[in-house]
C-alpha cells in the first residue's frame, strides 16, 4: 500500500518541479513570489508546500486508479462474499480420549464449531474452530500396513486382490469387546506426508477397492465381508465446510477455494455400515482388510500406524466475537470497528454478522446492511463497511492486514442518529500471526476453550499461513467477469483450449501454496456431450444431462494430486449444472489416457447421486 503511494508521490513531485520550471520561465515575476525558478524551488518553505501538494495529489491519483473498489466490493460482498475475504490459517487437529476418564463403552461427541486455543504464538493466543461433527470412539489404531502380493492366510481369500491395506483397531479397555461399543462408522485421516503420497492412498480407497473384510486374531476362522461400497469420502457435506456457509454463495466456488487452500482437508475416508456387523467373538481386537485391484509399492514402504489417524478433524482460524462498543456521533461519517481492544494487533474481522445501535436507555435498534435486499422500512438505519489496509499487521514488517470501518445512514441519507454507540457481532481471525507457524519450529499446544480435559488435542499437520486475495491489477474486475459464467457455458469450442474453465481456476490460485499456483495449466482438455441417466426407483424415469471428460497433465501436479483436483472439479460441476439436469465426470491424466484407464464418477445433480 505505502509502496504504491510512494510511486505516485515521486511522480507528482517530479511533475510539480518540471511544471514549476516551465511556469518560472514564462512568468518569472509571479514565480519569484512563490520561490520558483528555472533551476527548481529555492525557498525551503515552498519546497515543503510542493511536497505536501504532491502527497495529496498522489492520494487522489491512487484513488482514481483503484477502479472504484467500493462499488465492486459492495456487489461482490452481496453475491460472492468469500471472493474478497482472506482464507484464514487451517490445519488438521487430532483428538484423543483420556482412557482413564472416559466411558470405555460409549462415544464422545464433539460438535462442529468447537473452539480451540493455542499457547502463545508471537505474543498472541490463536483460536481455531473445528469444521464438522466428530465422534470419538474408545478405540485406537494399534497397527497399520500396506502390503502387496504374495498374500498368506486370510489375505489370500480375495483372489483378485493385488494389494491390501490392513488396519488393526483395539478398544481402550482390553476387557471390553469392540462389538459392545456400538460403532456405526469410523472416519480415518490419511496422515502420510507428502500430500502426493497420501493422495495416492486416497485414490486407491475411492477407486480401486474390491472388498473390505473384518477379522480378528481371536477368531481366526470368522470373517465378515462388507463389500467395496462401505468406503465413502470423509468430507462431502456442506456442514463440514471450512469457510462459513452462506446462502448467498454458490457452494461450488467454495469447494474450489478450499481445494486450492487446504487440499489435505479432503484426505478423510469414512468406513460405514459397521453397526451390528462386528461379532462378539472378535473381542477387543478387530482387523480391517481393504483389498485393491492395483498395487503400489511406494505405499508398501511408507504406510505405518501413524498414517491412519482416528479422531482427526479440520480446523480453521475463525471464531465469533462481539466487538468493543463503537461510539458514534454525527460529527464523523465513519467509525472503526475494534473486535477486541485487548488484542487489537492480533485480531482482524473476517465478516460482520449483526449490527445494532444501543440507545441511552439500553434499547437495541437493529441496523440492516445498506447493500441488501430488504429496503422497505421507512427511516430505518442502515450500515455499510469498507476495508482499509494496515501495514505491519502480524508476523513481519511486510505483513499487511485490514481494518474495517462502518458508516451509517438512512434511505434519505440524512445522517441523523438515534443512538450513541454500536454493538457489532463479527467473525474474526488472528490476522497474519499464524504465518510464523508455517515457517517451521515447534507447534503450539492446543486446548479446548471451555477447559474440558476429557480429551487431549494437538495439531496433526502444520497450520497454513493466512492467504489474502489480490487487490491490484484489475483483480476485482476479474472477479466481476467470473459472474458471466452464470450465463455462459464452460464447454469450449476447441476441447484443447478450455480458456473459460482455466480462467475460472486462476481466480483461486492465490489461495494455494507456491508449488500449486499454476494448477490451471494442468487442464489439458475439456469436452462435453449429452448424456442420459436413470432416476432413482422412488422417482423413476430418465434425466438428460451432460458428460464431461477432463484430461489433466500430471507433470503440472507434481507435489500435488491430480485426483484430488478432479474430485473437487466433480463437486463443482454437479452443483453448477442447471436445474432438472445432471453432470457425470470422466477424468484422466495423460499417462492414464495412454493406458486406457479413467476415473469415473456417478451422475449427480447437486449433492444427490442419480444411480
Amino acid at each position: 500500500m505505502l509502496n504504491d503511494l510512494k510511486e505516485y508521490y515521486e511522480s507528482e513531485r517530479q511533475y510539480l518541479r518540471e511544471m514549476g520550471a516551465l511556469f518560472a520561465d514564462r512568468y518569472p515575476k509571479i514565480a519569484s513570489r512563490l520561490g520558483l525558478s528555472a533551476e527548481g524551488v529555492r525557498d525551503p518553505h515552498a519546497e515543503r508546500i510542493v511536497q505536501g501538494v504532491a502527497l495529496l495529489n498522489a492520494r487522489i491519483r491512487k484513488k482514481l486508479d483503484d477502479d472504484f473498489p467500493e462499488l465492486v466490493e459492495a456487489m461482490l460482498d452481496l453475491v460472492y462474499p468469500h471472493f474478497l475475504r482472506p482464507f484464514p490459517s487451517t490445519g488438521i487437529a487430532a483428538f484423543q480420549l483420556d482412557s482413564l476418564r472416559g466411558d470405555p463403552t460409549s462415544v464422545y461427541e464433539i460438535p462442529s464449531g468447537k473452539l480451540l486455543e493455542t499457547s502463545q504464538v508471537g505474543g498472541h493466543e490463536l483460536t481455531y474452530r473445528t469444521c464438522g461433527d466428530l465422534k470419538l470412539w474408545p478405540v485406537k489404531v494399534q497397527q497399520a500396513a500396506f502390503m502387496v502380493q504374495p498374500f498368506h492366510g486370510v489375505l489370500a481369500d480375495v483372489a483378485a486382490a493385488r494389494s491390501v491395506l490392513r488396519i488393526q483397531i483395539q478398544s481402550h479397555a482390553p476387557s471390553i469387546p469392540v462389538s459392545q461399543i456400538g460403532i456405526d462408522e469410523l472416519r480415518f485421516f490419511l496422515h502420510l506426508p507428502p500430500l502426493s503420497m497420501a493422495a495416492e492412498l486416497y485414490e486407491l480407497l475411492m477407486e480401486d477397492v474390491i472388498e473390505v473384510v473384518l477379522s480378528s486374531p481371536r477368531a481366526e476362522r470368522r470373517t465378515i465381508r462388507l463389500g467395496p461400497r462401505v468406503l465413502e469420502p470423509g468430507r462431502r457435506s456442506d456442514a463440514e465446510s471450512l469457510l462459513p456457509e452462506s446462502p448467498r454463495t454458490f457452494s461450488g466456488y467454495r469447494i474450489l477455494t478450499e481445494q486450492f487452500a487446504s487440499p489435505e482437508s479432503f484426505l478423510f475416508v469414512k468406513l460405514t455400515d459397521l453397526a451390528n456387523r462386528i461379532p462378539v467373538e472378535f473381542g477387543s481386537d478387530v482387523t480391517i482388510d481393504i483389498f485393491f485391484s492395483r498395487e503400489n509399492r511406494e505405499l508398501a514402504r511408507n504406510v505405518n500406524r501413524s498414517s491412519i489417524q482416528l479422531g482427526a478433524v479440520p480446523v480453521i482460524n475463525l471464531f465469533p466475537t462481539t466487538s468493543t462498543d463503537v461510539p458514534v456521533s454525527e460529527l464523523k461519517s465513519e467509525f472503526r470497528i475494534i473486535p477486541d481492544a485487548q488484542r487489537e494487533k492480533g485480531i482482524e474481522i473476517y465478516s460482520i454478522l449483526d449490527v445494532a445501535g444501543v440507545q441511552q436507555d439500553g434499547n437495541r435498534v437493529p441496523i440492516r446492511p445498506f447493500f441488501s435486499s430488504p429496503h422497505g422500512v421507512p427511516n430505518a438505519p442502515y450500515w455499510h463497511s469498507v476495508r482499509r489496509p494496515v501495514p505491519n499487521a502480524g508476523a513481519g514488517a511486510d505483513q499487511v492486514g485490514y481494518d474495517q470501518w462502518i458508516s451509517l445512514a438512512d434511505l434519505s441519507l440524512s445522517g441523523e442518529l438515534a443512538f450513541d454507540r454500536l454493538q457489532v457481532d463479527t467473525i474474526c481471525f488472528n490476522r497474519n500471526v499464524p504465518n510464523s507457524l508455517h515457517q517451521g519450529g515447534a507447534l503450539p499446544d492446543l486446548k479446548m476453550s471451555d477447559g474440558s480435559r476429557a480429551v487431549d488435542v494437538s495439531f496433526l499437520t502444520r497450520p497454513t499461513s493466512t492467504r489474502r486475495p489480490p487487490t491490484r491489477d484489475r483483480a476485482y474486475w476479474d472477479l466481476i467477469a467470473n459472474l458471466s459464467l452464470n450465463y455462459l457455458s464452460l464447454e469450449p469450442r476447441d476441447p484443447y483450449r478450455p480458456e473459460a474453465f482455466r480462467n475460472l481456476l486462476k481466480l483461486y490460485e492465490h489461495f494455494s501454496d507456491r508449488y500449486a499456483q499454476q494448477l490451471s495449466r494442468g487442464v489439458r482438455s475439456l469436452s462435453c456431450r449429452p448424456d442420459v441417466a436413470i432416476l432413482p426407483e422412488v422417482i423413476g424415469g430418465f434425466c438428460r444431462g451432460v458428460e464431461v471428460t477432463l484430461e489433466l497433465d500430471e507433470d503440472v501436479f507434481v507435489g500435488n494430486s491430480a485426483y484430488l483436483f478432479a474430485m473437487a472439479v466433480e463437486e463443482f460441476l454437479c452443483r453448477y449444472v442447471s436445474v432438472n439436469s445432471f453432470s457425470r465426470l470422466i477424468a484422466m491424466t495423460t499417462s492414464m489416457a495412454k493406458e486406457g484407464r479413467r476415473w469415473r464418477w456417478k451422475p449427480r445433480s447437486g449433492t444427490r447421486a442419480l444411480l
